[in-house]
């Protein structure tokens, strides 16, 4: 099996940098009211520049109301720079009439993504352009009431003037996708702040979201509602956002190196880990509580505390699906992710399984073994490809591994998904006997009778020291969700080896 470098094996800084542009997913207040606005930010991670944010809203002579933002991040993944770039655009009429709305994503190596999502009789369509092919989808409406951009904003500074201690509304964001989602503000009272050099009044309060819900934004904004200062907790990590002019948010900066603070160093070394078929491990987080994580067919949890779990991996007696997950359409539907409907997708699977039985395992292990060769360039500036864009180019490290793995297995006909969590390797980075972060696919195929997630890793070897914190259907809908428990613990995750075999 071809393995990948030792610097392309992990991905705690790409989650980190995809965990941040999903917490800044609804839009900054950066003006509350009717007037057009132009703000800049500075985005700090553990009070270090990691990029800026810019946003700002528009009103074209027929009244049409544009609003608009860029977040640009830079952090190092060892001796390389990963730039993520984030932008979104929301046009609605002077009455709060939706339009269109666009996401732009730049999440390294790989090119742009586009999706444009556009109001008609039927409902939304989507339009996405990635690697020179143009997608199109179907969505209804979102369901209930919720607020444009320009809407929102007012509807903030409408309930501040009224002495309101705490704001409820839902609204829609191009970054999350064509569903709503529910925002809550609650005010912890007045105070000052520091901005721009100077003392300036303030209103703090709580910020959460429903598709976030452990995720709490401590914010500082003016009367109206405009952001001074934001707070967004990143497990061990924070990320903070600073209000500033245009020419500190532009200025040179270089990126934070954070890659060995997501490294996890067990309590003692697990000796020939490759080897390793059985093994049994404790969790803790630090602060908060530990997320749930999930049971697989090789993975059994016990919760201990509120705060440690009990994690049990046997990679040779693996247990049945649940019966919702074996009749879940979405492992084999076709999606931005995974574009089973790509020629190239096809042709790789077809020549991954050419000369392979019919068998399900007997495919998944020749699609593993073809996707390891096939990715020849193991490059660290890569972030979050997508299957197409990885046949493409055949660039990546673990998360292209596994992506183009779980597109190949679909194109087959065989269920899959993708898992990210923690592996064990002897060195990395100068640090001996460590777990990193790292990705790797599933397919649900039937073992000894029975339908079972199967671990399949195109990156490196599989064994028993692959820790899964979070599965991944790889659907549009799933979105930054299943981040969610990898956020809760990166930076700040211990790991007791209590047996290994």
């Amino acid at each position: 099996m071809c393995m990948v470098t030792a610097t392309g094996r992990f991905r705690g800084l790409r989650v980190l940098g995809a965990w941040c542009a999903a917490v800044l997913a609804a839009p900054l207040l950066a003006r509350a009211g009717d007037e057009d606005y132009d703000r800049w930010y500075v985005l700090q991670m553990m009070d270090q520049r990691a990029g800026h944010m810019h946003v700002w809203q528009s009103t074209a002579e027929d009244g049409r109301i544009t609003s608009q933002s860029v977040m640009e991040m830079k952090l190092a993944r060892g001796p390389v720079d990963v730039e993520i770039s984030i932008e979104t655009k929301f046009i609605e009429t002077v009455d709060g009439e939706p339009i269109e709305m666009m996401t732009r994503q730049d999440l390294g190596a790989m090119g742009t993504t586009t999706s444009r999502y556009v109001w008609d009789a039927e409902g939304i369509l989507q339009i996405t352009e990635q690697m020179g092919r143009t997608t199109e989808k179907r969505h209804p409406f979102p369901e209930g009431e919720w607020l444009t951009p320009a809407e929102m904003h007012r509807f903030i500074a409408a309930r501040l003037a009224a002495g309101a201690e705490s704001i409820t509304y839902r609204t829609l964001d191009p970054a999350v996708g064509p569903e709503s989602f529910g925002v809550k503000h609650t005010v912890v009272g007045k105070t000052t702040v520091e901005a721009m050099g100077k003392t300036v009044p303030a209103v703090e309060w709580k910020v959460t979201q429903d598709i976030m819900p452990t995720v709490v934004l401590n914010s500082f904004v003016d009367e109206k509602g405009v952001d001074i200062r934001s707070t967004v907790p990143l497990g061990g990590i924070s990320l903070t956002i600073l209000a500033a002019d245009k020419e500190l948010a532009l200025s040179e900066f270089d990126a934070p190196e954070l890659m060995a603070s997501t490294l996890v160093e067990p309590d003692r070394p697990i000796e020939r880990s490759s080897e390793v078929r059985r093994g049994s491990f404790v969790l803790s987080v630090r602060n908060g509580d530990m997320p749930e994580l999930p049971a697989t067919s090789a993975q059994r949890i016990e919760k201990l505390d509120e705060k440690s779990v009990r994690v049990v991996i046997d990679i040779e007696a693996l247990q049945p699906a649940p019966e919702s997950e074996v009749n879940d359409p979405r492992f084999l539907e076709s999606c931005d992710a995974a574009d089973t409907t790509d020629p190239k997708i096809i042709e790789l699977a077809e020549e991954a399984t050419k000369d392979t039985p019919e068998e399900p395992l007997a495919q998944a292990r020749a699609i593993v073994d073809f996707v390891s060769r096939y990715i020849d360039e193991k490059s660290l500036d890569v972030g979050f490809a997508s299957a197409s864009e990885v046949a493409a180019t055949r660039t990546g490290d673990c998360s292209e591994h596994a992506i183009l793995t779980a597109a190949l297995l679909r194109a087959r006909g065989v269920p899959s998904r993708t898992a990210s969590g923690l592996v064990y390797v002897d060195e990395f980075l100068g640090e001996k006997g460590v777990f990193g972060y790292h990705m790797w696919a599933q397919a649900l195929i039937e073992v000894d009778g029975k339908p079972c997630w199967v671990d399949l890793d195109a990156a490196m070897p599989m064994d028993a020291t692959h820790i899964t914190i979070s599965v991944s259907s790889l659907s549009d809908e799933d979105g930054f969700n299943s981040l969610v428990p990898l956020a809760q613990v990166i930076g700040q995750l211990s790991i007791a080896v209590e047996k290994t075999e």
